[in-house]
C-alpha cells in the first residue's frame, strides 16, 4: 500500500500543479481580457470628451461670431440715431435762439413803450411839456 500511495500523491500534487496552472493560466487571460476591455472603454470615453469638447468650441465661436455680429448692427444703429439727434438738436437750438431773440426784442419794445407812456403820464402831472426842456439848476 506504501507503494500505490506514493505515487498517487505524486499523482495528486502533479494534478494540482497543474490545475493551478491551467487556472491562473485562464485568470490571466481573463485579466487581459477585462484590462484590454477597460482600456477600450477609457478611449471611447475619452474620444467622446473630445468630440463633445470640439463641439463645445464650434458653439462658442458661433455665438462669439453673433454677439460680435449684433454688437456691430447695434453700434451702426446708435451711430445713425446719434446722427439724426445731433442735427434735430442743432435745428431746434436755433429755433430756441430765434425764439429768444424776438422774446427780447418784444420785451424790449414793450419796455420803451411802456416808459414812455409813464414819463408822458408824469409830464401831464407835473405840468411839463413833452417838448421843453428840464431846467438846469
Amino acid at each position: 500500500m506504501k507503494t500505490n500511495l506514493v505515487p498517487a500523491a505524486l499523482a495528486a500534487i502533479l494534478a494540482l500543479a497543474f490545475a493551478t496552472l491551467a487556472h491562473s493560466q485562464e485568470s490571466s487571460g481573463i485579466k487581459s481580457t477585462v484590462e484590454n476591455d477597460a482600456k477600450a472603454v477609457g478611449h471611447a470615453v475619452a474620444d467622446g470628451a473630445h468630440d463633445v469638447a470640439d463641439k463645445s468650441k464650434e458653439a462658442a465661436k458661433a455665438i462669439k461670431s453673433g454677439a460680435h455680429d449684433v454688437a456691430d448692427k447695434s453700434r451702426e444703429a446708435g451711430h445713425a440715431i446719434a446722427g439724426e439727434t445731433k442735427t434735430a438738436g442743432g435745428a431746434i437750438r436755433d429755433d430756441s435762439k430765434k425764439a429768444a431773440a424776438a422774446v427780447s426784442h418784444g420785451a424790449q419794445t414793450v419796455g420803451k413803450t411802456v416808459k414812455g407812456g409813464a414819463d408822458k403820464a408824469k409830464d401831464a402831472v407835473s405840468g411839463k411839456k413833452a417838448d421843453e426842456p428840464e431846467p438846469k439848476n
